[in-house]
């Protein structure tokens, strides 16, 4: 089993930024700097133009707002991959 997660690729992480756990914030910086080309995708229920902020800075993808489509989150997922062109960074 273990071999088998070994193998898995991740392409794209996609965080809530207050897990109760880690902060989101906390777990991207990680990801910064031991994974630096793994695009994060923030997704967040608060409207919170300081948790947007941070999140930028941070290099985030984009911070998607809940509600949100589901094809909002594919196509972030698929700029984030490469695929597809961006909307605005930020999307509500």
């Amino acid at each position: 089993m273990i071999a088998a997660l070994a193998a898995i690729v991740i392409a794209v992480i996609v965080l809530l930024p207050l897990l109760s756990f880690i902060r989101g914030f906390k777990l991207q910086a990680e990801l910064n700097t031991r994974a630096p080309h793994l695009p994060v995708i923030l997704t967040s229920g608060l409207d919170n133009p300081e948790l947007e902020l941070e999140a930028c800075q941070l290099g985030t993808v984009t911070f998607l707002r809940k509600p949100f489509e589901p094809g909002a989150l594919l196509g972030w997922i698929r700029k984030a991959l490469g695929e597809e062109t961006s909307p605005s960074r930020v999307a509500i």
